[in-house]
């Protein structure tokens, strides 16, 4: 659906992004999905729309943690991580929306969310490109 569309049915609810930040992350593209994130964050910000990017969250809490021992490590590869992570903020979600972010058709945690809030009766919403 375009992304007008889904802000009008959305706006004034939660909703949780679903964007392949940790597939990403693990071939070492972590700034790439962190900007796609951000990017999406901010257009569905623009009209209203209150959405988390629980991946966003997590890699940037990662990079600021580098060189900081003293504050622990988050590691990215970490499943169980992500399902603690993610589950809560998915379980509190309105709705679930997959932006086009460069290789969301083939990321198993897009997926794996997508499944799950289908399970919950929570709405899943996949945006075109464009913004109109």
């Amino acid at each position: 659906m375009t992304l007008d569309a889904f802000a009008e049915e959305a706006r004034g609810r939660l909703v949780f992004l679903a964007t392949p930040a940790a597939q990403l992350a693990r071939i070492g593209a972590a700034d790439v999905a962190r900007m796609g994130a951000a990017m999406w964050i901010g257009m569905l910000g623009a009209r209203g729309v209150a959405a988390i990017s629980p991946a966003l969250c997590l890699l940037s809490g990662a990079r600021a943690l580098i060189g900081r021992e003293d504050l622990g490590r988050i590691d990215l590869k970490d499943e169980r991580l992500w399902a603690n992570w993610c589950g809560p903020l998915l379980a509190r979600s309105d709705f679930v929306v997959v932006a086009p972010v460069d290789g969301w058709e083939s990321a198993p945690e897009v997926v794996e969310v997508c499944q799950s809030a289908i399970k919950r009766g929570t709405p899943v919403r996949l945006l075109a490109g464009g913004a109109t």
